[in-house]
């Protein structure tokens, strides 16, 4: 992570960081190397700097999931109002859903863990 001035009509322009990340998948494979720019301010701590940069992951998991499930990206409306309703029903009912599912633990098809000890004592 470095400080750096971006160009701006061939001036320099505003300080950001210029973050490079490097994920090691195992020992046989190649690491992958990310680079992105971020407008953090330049006192923030190391350590919120790299929680916050690494909300981006799950956040787009949401909206692939948002988009694949509960058609986020289906609407045709001709007013802002319009698309502001759609996109709040959608990110509750995909919060709806989520929750549902951690209640359930249903995220892997696993049933729930007292459901074991249920099906023990039923028979």
């Amino acid at each position: 992570m470095l400080r750096a001035v971006l160009p701006l009509n061939r001036l320099p322009g505003p300080e950001v960081w210029a973050v490079i990340r490097r994920k090691v998948s195992g020992e046989d494979s190649e690491p992958e190397w990310k680079f992105y720019l971020s407008n953090a301010p330049r006192e923030m701590p190391l350590s919120t700097f790299v929680r916050v940069s690494g909300m981006r992951w799950p956040i787009e998991t949401c909206f692939a999931e948002c988009k694949g499930e509960l058609g986020m990206d289906h609407y045709e409306l001709r007013f802002w109002r319009g698309w502001h309703y759609h996109m709040t029903l959608v990110i509750l009912a995909h919060h709806f859903l989520v929750g549902w599912r951690q209640r359930l633990n249903q995220r892997e098809g696993d049933p729930a863990p007292d459901d074991h000890a249920s099906l023990a004592h039923s028979g």
